[in-house]
């Protein structure tokens, strides 16, 4: 907990922190450029069992929305060096950008239209195959 987030990364997320066990669960924290202790965004995912699919979650400050591109692209790969393939997760209809991500990425998703929100599943093998 508290580590460094992963080197090569855009600024703002090399200096975000990294938390959870690191293989299973693993968030990523953004801090915002103003006030220290600011945060941006965090964004994370939680290993179904044993599978190759985790959970994933992102929260966005309403002013930095639009902008997460590189804190996706840092989760994703370290989805993809833990072993995670496909990512879930349930995202409000109204919410178009992030339901754009995938495709703002090259990545194909699966939605499922239920209980009042888009489930969402994402495939990370061909984003692999091309970075």
């Amino acid at each position: 907990m508290g580590a460094p987030a992963v080197d090569g990364e855009p600024r703002t997320v090399r200096r975000g922190f990294e938390t959870g066990d690191g293989a299973n669960r693993f968030a990523l924290v953004a801090p915002g450029p103003g006030q220290p202790g600011e945060i941006i965004a965090v964004a994370g995912f939680d290993r179904e069992g044993t599978t190759d699919r985790a959970e994933c979650a992102v929260a966005v400050e309403n002013r930095w929305q639009g902008r997460g591109l590189a804190l996706a692209r840092c989760l994703i790969g370290v989805a993809l060096r833990r072993g995670v393939r496909v990512l879930t997760g349930a995202v409000l209809y109204e919410n178009a950008r992030m339901l754009a991500l995938p495709r703002d990425l090259g990545l194909p998703e699966r939605l499922r239209f239920e209980g009042g929100v888009e489930q969402i599943e994402i495939e990370l093998s061909p984003w692999a195959r091309t970075k």
